[in-house]
């Protein structure tokens, strides 16, 4: 087969070297070649107006801006059967699979369930498969999580839990070739909106359920595959399930879908020891979640800068830093604040203990449909100070058990945080109320009777 690659930048220098070496490479078409083709390594880089010099099989979209490539080559009358995105591509190649079994259980496995989840990580919506390992295995499943990637540490926790780990590169974008041994089990959940395309692929073969927890961000970067998406949802065998009420909004957003969308809200495995006040005087407050844009790490700096008072008060950041420019500058803008420590991202075991240290956890998010980081501190008996932006928002009460501030209302949230500075004698009472809203909408009691009703 004669391949041609549309796109000669990151996605192509770390990607090329998957391609089949029976499926050459003739031709680069890069839009930054003017007016003549030039070689290199022996390849021809082409304008893409001289496409149609070249007899090519396939054209590989080495890019995360597919969609306008996909538009230039159709404005010039391209065939556009020969065209493909890169991740749909490498997703139909044959794959290997790596396994992580889980730890020996006493536990008579009836039936099977299969997780397709996004990248395994202490984040967003891989947490929740945690609780629903545990509820499944409860159940007498035998379960297995598969993603295309995952953290070790992560990994370890599931095979604790007792899920076994596939490991299967590009499941996301995988063809039904590849997909044939998702028949083993008996029951199949799609955990988030990235998996989406293998979960349409999987539910034109049989009933598949997705779980829905992203922000809109998630959906536009899915642009590529919007009306692949919206064709599935109409003829595929698909349930869904969303996280939140706002989660639902965002989906209704992007996509005409007339049946119901059922709110599963999670659980998130409950730790063993229980949040306690710290016994000095420092206020300690934490922000849990990776260190990008959204999670709103730079607003909360702003009303920190403009505090009227930083004595007896910490602020520890935990979450990961990624290669962006754009993170490295809030970790930096974190290390310039005297009252402010950059801890990194944490095991659940490391969280659990530093949460006896936490007294409130602020959650300043551009856009989030729920927060784990919430409702584990309400879990914990934290006091919590969120974004009128988050899910979450709509089962707290200011001052009651916990505090909700607008987006866009710099002061408000300065304003929160000054009361709990001069109001520590309360945190007790406010985290004794928000570990009732937890237990009456985020326990393990809640979840498995609605899981339940999912999987019999």
């Amino acid at each position: 087969m004669k391949v041609g690659v549309f796109g000669f930048g990151e996605i192509y220098r770390r990607y090329a070297s998957l391609l089949p070496k029976e499926q050459s490479v003739v031709v680069v078409i890069d839009n930054g070649v003017v007016g003549h083709r030039e070689m290199v390594d022996g390849i021809a880089h082409i304008n893409p107006r001289e496409v149609f010099l070249y007899d090519i099989d396939l054209v590989i979209l080495m890019s995360d801006s597919a969609t306008e490539m996909r538009e230039q080559l159709e404005g010039m009358g391209y065939d556009m059967s020969k065209v493909i995105h890169y991740r749909d591509y490498f997703g139909g190649l044959e794959q290997k699979r790596e396994m992580y079994l889980a730890n020996e259980s006493e536990v008579q496995d009836k039936k099977s369930l299969l997780i397709i989840s996004n990248a395994l990580g202490f984040h967003g919506a891989p947490v929740t498969v945690l609780g629903m390992v545990k509820c499944a295995r409860e159940m007498e499943y035998r379960v297995s999580v598969v993603a295309s990637s995952g953290d070790q540490a992560f990994i370890d926790e599931l095979n604790l839990a007792g899920a076994s780990v596939i490991i299967q590169p590009w499941i996301e974008h995988a063809s039904w070739d590849n997909l044939k041994w998702t028949n083993e089990y008996d029951d199949i959940i799609v955990n988030s909106l990235p998996v989406i395309i293998c979960a349409l692929t999987i539910s034109m073969h049989r009933r598949t359920i997705v779980w829905l927890h992203e922000s809109p961000d998630t959906y536009i970067s899915l642009r590529f595959w919007w009306d692949n998406i919206q064709r599935g949802i109409e003829v595929g065998d698909i349930g869904l399930y969303a996280v939140s009420r706002r989660a639902t909004e965002n989906f209704r957003r992007f996509f005409n879908y007339s049946k119901d969308i059922t709110i599963l809200l999670p659980y998130v495995n409950e730790w063993n020891n229980k949040g306690k006040p710290a016994k000095t005087d420092v206020v300690i407050f934490a922000v849990i979640g990776s260190i990008i844009e959204q999670k709103g790490q730079r607003i909360l700096l702003e009303a920190i800068h403009s505090l009227s008072i930083k004595q007896n008060i910490k602020f520890v950041f935990i979450g990961k830093e990624n290669d962006s420019l754009n993170s490295k500058r809030i970790v930096d803008n974190i290390s310039n604040e005297s009252c402010c420590e950059y801890v990194g991202e944490m095991t659940r075991e490391e969280m659990s203990n530093l949460y006896q240290d936490i007294d409130v956890v602020i959650v300043p998010s551009l856009e989030e449909t729920l927060s784990l980081a919430a409702v584990e501190a309400m879990m914990m008996e934290k006091v919590c100070i969120v974004s009128d932006h988050c899910g979450i928002a709509e089962y707290i009460t200011n001052g009651e058990n916990g505090f909700v501030f607008p987006l866009n209302e710099n002061k408000a949230l300065v304003k929160a945080i000054e009361w709990c500075v001069a109001n520590k004698e309360k945190f007790m009472e406010i985290g004794k109320r928000a570990r009732m809203t937890y237990e009456d909408n985020f326990s393990l009691k809640v979840f498995r009777d609605s899981f339940k009703e999912i999987l019999e």
